[in-house]
């Protein structure tokens, strides 16, 4: 069974307001296409999409840890890049986090397979997997 990949793909169920400058960061939000053109995309390509999943507030929460964290750290960044790059990572940082949690922001994750059998029915090989890197015994349900 091969690995198979994510492509993530930002999208709103309406169109965000436009900050200038902000559509200029490195941000993967910035250049993300929409799920029906991704899935075009992919289609082309003769992979098959055997697996997708959303991620809404989840990710407004992933960033809002993400601006913890570097908050934490901010002056090491500061030492190996500068204030401007901390003022423009907050920022990103910050308005990403409002834009998933108030403007109906979302992630779409694709799996993408060359096989359509190449990786299980359901989702349990995920956790399991997950459970056994943790070291995590599960008990029979």
């Amino acid at each position: 069974m091969g690995w198979p990949c994510s492509i993530p793909s930002a999208a709103g169920n309406r169109q965000a307001p436009r900050i200038p400058g902000y559509a200029n960061t490195s941000s993967p939000a910035a250049t993300a296409r929409l799920f029906p053109r991704s899935s075009a995309e992919v289609e082309k390509t003769g992979l098959w999409i055997t697996d997708i999943e959303i991620l809404r507030l989840h990710y407004a929460e992933t960033l809002k840890h993400w601006y913890d964290r570097f908050q934490a750290n901010r002056d090491k960044a500061a030492a190996l890049y500068d204030e401007r790059f901390c003022r423009m990572w907050e920022f990103y940082l910050a308005g990403s986090e409002a834009a998933f949690r108030h403007q109906g922001h979302m992630v779409f994750q694709m799996q993408l397979t060359r096989r359509q059998e190449a990786v299980p029915f359901t989702r349990d090989y995920m956790t399991n997997w997950e459970h056994a890197r943790k070291g995590v015994r599960r008990t029979a349900a």
